[in-house]
């Protein structure tokens, strides 16, 4: 959702994803949250603190690491920011694809494309390596498809049928404060003074980008996005518990497929009783929308994320998450041509300015 966050960790959160399944993740939401998707992740391990990693390495390889791991911290960001990219498109996409489809129907469509998409790329795999044997999905995969994408990106298409694309980007960008908050209070994530800086600046970015078009009551759509984003920020956090060598391609896979076994049997219900109609009506760019939801938003995110979740420090996920208002509104306006103001522009660039000055102050 960014599943999200990922989107994440998830339609990345909105990365985080980032688990869709950030095995959030995708944002949101990866093979854990991002499989997607859900998308904060820090480095697991049971002999250290999860954001020593980086630190340990460079002390086992000496001086001359350093440069690796520079190069490899800087591609790890980079993936999460494209992640979060990809994320930012979920409230433009299930808006638009919200005209002929309802809310759970449209979650199915886009889990079926994903877990479809990702269970084909598995097989490719197994096919080149010469084994098809994979070993049993653990049980905390099913709780990340619960929460992301289930509980995740249905809150966001619910809410959605009831607020705007860029109010429901502007909400989902609280998933990096959230899993930040969460990272450090629960997982006791050391902070540094500047690194609590950058989050009070993309913060304050994010709260003025909400003041640009925020009314003075939450409204149900609002309320129901805003579960959704917990949802996200939890999966974010269960993700980064997964070892630093979890099948991100196979969690994902796990991880939606998970969580469209939840959604289908919600969906009969909601067919039986007329709540939401089969859409046989829907024209075809709502069916485009509808799959670019399932690939674009859930599945290329929640890969990216989730590959490098357990890599990276759980506050640089949650920084990286942050740009996902960003996105969001951009495609809102773009996609959806509405209004962008002065305060959004405004906290955009507070946004990214915070999170340049924190991932410069994290270890390599």
């Amino acid at each position: 959702m960014t599943a999200a966050s990922q989107p994440p960790t998830g339609l990345g959160p909105r990365p985080a994803a980032p688990v869709l399944y950030h095995e959030r993740p995708p944002r949101r939401l990866a093979d854990g949250g991002g499989g997607a998707a859900a998308a904060a992740r820090p480095h697991p391990g049971p002999a250290g603190p999860v954001t020593a990693g980086g630190r340990h390495r460079r002390q086992r390889a000496g001086a001359h690491a350093r440069p690796r791991s520079t190069s490899a911290h800087r591609r790890r960001v980079g993936a999460l920011v494209l992640a979060t990219m990809c994320w930012g498109c979920d409230s433009a996409a299930a808006k638009y694809a919200l005209h002929g489809f309802g809310p759970l129907t449209l979650l199915a469509v886009q889990l079926v494309i994903a877990s479809a998409l990702l269970w084909v790329i598995l097989t490719v795999r197994c096919h080149r390596r010469g084994s098809y044997a994979l070993a049993a999905p653990r049980r905390v995969y099913a709780l990340l498809g619960a929460l992301e994408p289930g509980l995740a990106y249905g809150g966001l298409n619910y809410g959605l049928a009831w607020t705007s694309a860029v109010a429901g980007s502007l909400i989902g960008g609280l998933e990096a404060s959230c899993t930040f908050v969460l990272a450090v209070l629960v997982l006791r994530v050391p902070l540094t003074r500047r690194g609590l800086l950058a989050a009070a600046v993309s913060g304050t970015g994010a709260v003025l980008v909400g003041l640009s078009t925020a009314s003075g009551r939450a409204g149900l759509g609002d309320a129901l996005v805003m579960a959704g984003v917990l949802a996200a920020a939890t999966a974010t956090l269960v993700a980064a518990r997964q070892h630093a060598d979890t099948d991100a391609i196979r969690m994902t896979a796990w991880q939606f497929t998970f969580g469209l076994a939840l959604v289908l049997p919600l969906l009969a219900l909601r067919w039986a009783s007329g709540a939401e109609a089969v859409p046989v009506n829907a024209g075809w760019r709502e069916w485009l929308a509808a799959g670019v939801g399932g690939t674009v938003v859930l599945v290329i995110p929640f890969l990216l994320f989730n590959a490098v979740v357990t890599k990276v420090p759980a506050t640089t996920s949650a920084m990286a998450l942050n740009l996902y208002p960003v996105f969001g509104v951009v495609a809102a306006v773009l996609i959806l041509t509405e209004q962008l103001t002065a305060l959004d522009v405004a906290g955009g660039a507070l946004i990214v300015a915070g999170i340049t000055a924190f991932n410069r102050a994290q270890p390599a």
